[in-house]
């Protein structure tokens, strides 16, 4: 059986949308535009930050009521998708990178790692019902 739904996999999804479906599209489309309207106000930089870590958790839950039981995501899951969502954030905006002390070449790396092994980890940690 197939599961379109964010936090839910099947057996035909591929990896890349697997992975896409770590961050929902409100998430993105809250953070994007307003951390570039705040990020010389780092207090407000670190506050829309937080919101959409928060905001994403509780998309993906709000998604995953609807799923029935045996589909619906390991709690694990959403904790890898607040990490996910905090990665793209300083990866996206040099501001907030910076406030953090990461430089670009490590912003890269982590945003790399992050969407090489991601699904990977979220696989394993699956298979171990954790």
């Amino acid at each position: 059986m197939e599961n379109d739904q964010p936090g839910g996999t099947s057996a035909r999804d591929d990896y890349q949308t697997r992975l896409v479906k770590y961050i929902p599209g409100e998430s993105l489309a809250f953070y994007a535009p307003l951390s570039s309207m705040v990020s010389e106000n780092s207090a407000a930089l670190v506050v829309a930050t937080v919101i959409g870590v928060i905001g994403t958790i509780l998309y993906l839950r709000q998604s995953a009521r609807h799923l029935k039981d045996q589909e619906k995501p390991l709690p694990h899951y959403y904790v890898l998708s607040g990490f996910a969502f905090l990665i793209w954030a300083f990866s996206i905006n040099q501001q907030f990178a910076s406030l953090l002390g990461i430089s670009s070449l490590w912003k890269s790396l982590f945003l790399a790692c992050t969407i090489f092994l991601l699904p990977l980890v979220d696989d394993e940690l699956g298979s171990r019902g954790v």
